[in-house]
């Protein structure tokens, strides 16, 4: 089963309690969510060699700690299994990726409709501001790899200064 299958058999209602209590705090967000869920009901999907898989555990602070992503059976070379986000995939493509097995017994398809949602849109509500925010970090991306040691070394050091620990500790989500 697909994932545009479930969203087109899921109501709204569900998902959101699925997103409020994998999320509580995302309940400012609600109306972005919601218009996504609308908008994939209507896109068209593209078949794709990707399945979704989901992992759900909780953190030391007793709140969900969520892995969305993506797997084709293709290995790494240290043989595990090559998995890919999904938050830069394209809407289509990733409508069109079949459930994994595992995580179809384990989570409802409210679930996945949330969970899916809220990874596909932690850098925007749309495509277009998603692929702008991608474009961006790959030209930093580019500009990093490109840079001497030196120059790479002060750029490490500076984010050490601007970094606020308070709000934004290591690993903690920045949403």
């Amino acid at each position: 089963m697909t994932l545009k299958n479930i969203i087109l058999n899921v109501f709204w209602e569900d998902v959101k309690e699925s997103i409020l209590k994998y999320f509580p705090d995302e309940k400012k967000s609600i109306v972005g969510f919601v218009d996504v869920f609308h908008v994939l009901r209507f896109l068209p999907s593209k078949i794709s060699p990707v399945r979704i898989c989901i992992e759900v555990t909780m953190d030391e602070t007793d709140h969900y700690a969520v892995h969305v992503y993506g797997k084709n059976g293709s290995k790494t070379p240290h043989h595990s299994d090559q998995c890919w986000h999904l938050d830069y995939v394209d809407w289509e493509e990733i409508l069109g990726m079949v459930i994994d097995p595992e995580t179809k017994q384990k989570f409802s398809d409210a679930d996945i409709v949330a969970l899916c949602l809220w990874e596909i849109t932690f850098y925007g509500y749309d495509q277009e501001s998603i692929q702008q925010k991608y474009q961006e970090l790959k030209k930093m991306n580019d500009q990093i790899r490109d840079m001497s040691p030196e120059a790479l070394s002060t750029f490490v050091e500076s984010l050490d200064i601007i970094r606020e620990p308070e709000e934004n500790p290591p690993g903690e989500d920045p949403r």
